[in-house]
Formats: structure tokens, sequence, C-alpha cells
């Protein structure tokens, strides 16, 4: 049997698996549209390197249709040796990865993260003279701050790759500030799925008749639903709140909403499956995610696409796509929150918002994510050769 030469091998720690369906659908998205495009074969490397990982192993499942093999390996300090742990984690794995790779053998090498990633990007890329394109779809200023020799080793492997991609325009700033690196810095923002634009496209929406906010995210502070309850605590109007996903800020709303006895309009729906999440959205008025760190917020996007007035955080990613005032709005405060709600549930105004919002949200979609990432590798000189054997790029 032949050598099966694949081209495209994604590196993401938050791809979704049988263990953590929930996470990460976008870069499954994206992944599987660009395998679809480029017509090949589309691998996962999952490092799991961190100190949840006690045994170390690698173990593969096929999720989607898509081969997944998850590394484990222990990293009982965090981000501090999370890079040197990714080098050990290679070495010590360094046979069973030529096994898969040699069998599906990269031409392009995709990470997905500052850390443990993009470090084993750079070592696969060297090894199997892969292009090697790191995506940046967050920060973690703090941890920089406290080991400025990490932020020197990221800057060495920023350089390292052949092209860097943020998902916002706050991510390229981010990268640009805190990394010594001066290349070009693309900027893809992620998108709505093709066949949730062509539902909706000409929806009109039942809403509920009890004024509906909604949330959705991971429950920890940097998400600010701490930030509604504190404004949804002075509306004097009934509505209910949907808070969906879960985490460990949870215990903290929960006594929070007891504080402002909330608690007969508060809803946690934990994890649901995508599908849910659009029929809450569908029935709902208000999106609200006041985040303190926000690399682009696909989630603005959904709400927008299905009908709602959308309210997040100046200066965070979802600034790209939303207009304050015009298609949404940008807060800093409770106080904002509370008047929007107040001044735009049962106002005229509200019909104008939803409708340049769901035009907007329709610009931001996978195939032109997609698209995108094909044009820079279509100007990319290392390409080339490759594009030359290949007709896709053409």
């Amino acid at each position: 049997m032949g050598v099966v030469i694949i081209s495209i091998l994604y590196i993401s720690s938050f791809y979704p698996s049988s263990k953590e369906p929930y996470r990460g659908h976008f870069i499954e998205k994206q992944a599987k549209l660009l395998g679809e495009e480029l017509n090949e074969k589309v691998i996962i490397l999952k490092p799991l390197i961190s100190r949840r990982a006690y045994k170390k192993r690698i173990l593969h499942e096929r999720y989607n249709d898509i081969d997944i093999y998850s590394i484990y390996y222990p990293n009982f300090l965090q981000y501090f040796t999370l890079l040197n742990s990714s080098n050990n984690a290679y070495k010590y794995f360094k046979k069973e990865i030529q096994q898969i790779l040699n069998t599906d053998r990269p031409k392009i090498t995709i990470s997905n993260d500052l850390f443990a990633s993009l470090r084993i990007g750079n070592i696969i890329s060297e090894n199997y003279s892969s292009i090697h394109y790191s995506i940046v779809h967050g920060e973690n200023t703090q941890v920089l701050r406290r080991n400025p020799f990490l932020k020197k080793a990221i800057s060495k492997e920023l350089v390292s790759c052949n092209n860097v991609i943020a998902v916002s325009n706050k991510i390229k700033s981010y990268i640009s500030c805190n990394f010594n690196y001066h290349g070009e810095i693309a900027v893809n923002g992620n998108g709505v799925a093709k066949e949730i634009i062509e539902k909706y496209a000409n929806c009109n929406f039942s809403k509920n008749d009890l004024l509906t906010i909604t949330s959705i995210g991971n429950l920890n502070f940097n998400k600010g639903i701490d930030i509604v309850l504190d404004a949804l605590k002075e509306i004097d109007i009934p509505f209910v709140y949907n808070i969906i996903g879960d985490g460990p800020y949870k215990n903290e709303l929960l006594r929070m909403i007891s504080k402002y006895n909330l608690e007969e309009k508060i809803v946690f729906t934990g994890n649901i499956a995508n599908e849910m999440v659009f029929e809450y959205l569908e029935k709902s008025h208000f999106f609200i995610l006041p985040s303190r760190n926000e690399a682009f917020g696909i989630v603005y996007l959904e709400a927008m696409i299905t009908g709602n007035i959308c309210i997040g955080t100046k200066g965070q990613g979802c600034e790209d796509f939303i207009s304050n005032k015009e298609n949404g709005f940008l807060v800093n405060n409770t106080s904002e929150i509370k008047n929007i709600i107040l001044n735009y549930y049962n106002s005229d105004k509200k019909n104008t918002i939803c409708r340049k919002a769901r035009e907007k949200a329709k610009e931001y979609n996978w195939n032109k994510n997609v698209q995108n990432i094909i044009d820079l590798l279509r100007n990319d000189p290392l390409f080339k050769n490759y594009s030359s054997k290949k007709n896709h790029l053409n």
C-alpha cells in the first residue's frame, strides 16, 4: 500500500471529540470545509498537555468523519512550562507521531493556540517541510506579564511560522503589542455556517410574548454574566433570562441570583446541542454577553442572524461587526444595558437594528473564511510547487 499524501493537519487542544462534544465547533467547521475545498484529507492532533493528563498516552478516535489523535502528557506548572512540555511530549511520542504522519503526511499544518499547538506545529513543519499557519484565537496577557521569558519564547515561535492569522482586529493588535513579531498579520474573522444563513435568510421570527434575554458561553468571570445580573436586578418588567452553558463560575452566579431575588426569572440550560441553542435564540429578544475578554464571538453573529438585539462590550472582538447603535450595542456598564432593554424592547427602532444586524452577520460565514485562507495559500511562494501539482488553487 502506498503512502497517503494529505495536505491539512490541524493542531488544536479545543477541537470537539466524543468526550468534549461542545468545544471548538468553529475549528471543526473550518477544518472540514477547507478539506472539502482543497479536496484533501484532514487529520487532527489534539495536544492535551496539562495537570489533568496523569497518564502519557495517545488516543485515536474517528469523530464526525475526522481522525483525531489526542496526545495526553502531564504538565503541572501550566503555562509556565507548557512550551517545554510540548517539546518533551513530541519527543516522548515521536515514534507514534511519525507513524501517523508517515501514513498521512502533512503539506499544510494549521495550529490554533499560542502554546502547545504552536510549538508542535513548528516541530512538524520543520520535520516534514510542511507550510505552517498559526491562527490566533485568543490572548493570555496576564500570563505573559507574569512570565516575560514566555513572551520571548512565543515570539520566536511566531517568527518561525509561515503565516500568522488573527481572528479579529483586537487579536491582531494583541500580537503586535505583545510579541516581537513584525511580519504581516492577516485578519480572518470566524463565521456562521452557510446552512444557518440560508435557513434564516427570510425568516419571520415568532418571539416570546414575555421579554426574553439570552447569554451563551462558558460560565467564567470573563464572560460577564454577573454584569448582566447586575443590570437585570433593576428591570421592573416581567422577563426570563436564559443562560446557556456551564462552568466554574456558576455557583457565584447562583449566589448573586439569590441575593437579587431573581430565582424565578433565571434558567440555566447547561451545555446543550447547537440545534437547541438556535431554538432559544429564535424566541429571544436580546442577546447580552458583556465579556471582559472576547477574541471574536461567533455567538453574537448567531444571535444577530436570529433576530436578536445584541449587546457586547467596547474594545472586544465583536467590535469588528457590531456598530454601536446601528446594528447592536457596545457598552461599558450595567446602567447602559438596563437602558437599552427598556428603551428598545417595545420600540419600532428595534426592527431596523435587527435587520441591519442580520445583514452584517451574513458577511461572516465559513465559506468566506476558508476562501480567505485559500487566497493566502495561493499567494504564498512556499505553496507554489504544491499548487502546480494540484489544481485546487488554480
